[in-house]
C-alpha cells in the first residue's frame, strides 16, 4: 500500500490532470493560457470560498499564491457603521503551481478544522498560512509555523501535513474535503 503522503500526491495529481484535461471553450480574442488561468482560478475560488470568506477572496488568494504576490482579503463590515477590514497575506513562497495552491489551501482548511474553526476569519487563515499564534475554538492558543512558511523551508506536503497534525489523504486535499 502507498503511504498516506504518496496517496495524497497521487490523488491530487489525478484531480489536477482531470481539471486540466476537460474540453475547453476559449473566448475569441483570449489566449489558451489566459483561459486556462481563469478556469483554474475559478475552480479554486469555488472550492475554497468558504475557507476564504467569499469567492472573491478565494480567487484573490489563489491567484496571489500562483503568482507569488500578496493577496488582500476583505471582510464584511461587522455591523452598521463599521467599515470593511482588509487582511494582507504575503506568501513566503515563490509562485506556486495550481496543484500546490490547492494543497496549501486544503491543508489550511484541515489545520483550521483541527482547531475547531470551520469558518475562519481572514486573520486566522493568514496565521495558518504564514505562521503565528492561532486561538482555537476552545480558546487555547496554538502556535502555527505556517503552511506556506514550511513549504518555503523545503518541506514536502506529507511532511507539512504531519507537522500540523492532520492525516494526508487525497480526498482531503483535492479541495472538496471537509
Amino acid at each position: 500500500m502507498l503511504r498516506p503522503a504518496l496517496r495524497l500526491i497521487a490523488g491530487t495529481a489525478l484531480v489536477a490532470l482531470g481539471t486540466v484535461s476537460f474540453a475547453r471553450a476559449v473566448q475569441p480574442g483570449t489566449s489558451e493560457a489566459t483561459a486556462g488561468h481563469d478556469r483554474m482560478a475559478s475552480r479554486l475560488a469555488a472550492n475554497f470560498a468558504g475557507l476564504a470568506g467569499s469567492p472573491a477572496n478565494a480567487r484573490a488568494l489563489a491567484e496571489a499564491l500562483h503568482a507569488g504576490t500578496e493577496a488582500t482579503l476583505h471582510s464584511p463590515a461587522a455591523g452598521a457603521g463599521s467599515a470593511k477590514t482588509a487582511t494582507v497575506i504575503t506568501p513566503p513562497t515563490p509562485p506556486l503551481g495550481w496543484i500546490h495552491v490547492s494543497h496549501s489551501l486544503s491543508l489550511a482548511r484541515l489545520a483550521l478544522g483541527r482547531c475547531g474553526i470551520a469558518e475562519p476569519a481572514n486573520e486566522q487563515l493568514k496565521t495558518v498560512l504564514v505562521g503565528g499564534t492561532l486561538v482555537a475554538a476552545d480558546g487555547a492558543p496554538v502556535a502555527m509555523r505556517g503552511i506556506l512558511r514550511m513549504r518555503a523551508d523545503g518541506l514536502g506536503w506529507g511532511q507539512i501535513a504531519q507537522a500540523i497534525g492532520v492525516c494526508a489523504s487525497a480526498p482531503a486535499l483535492d479541495g472538496k474535503g471537509s
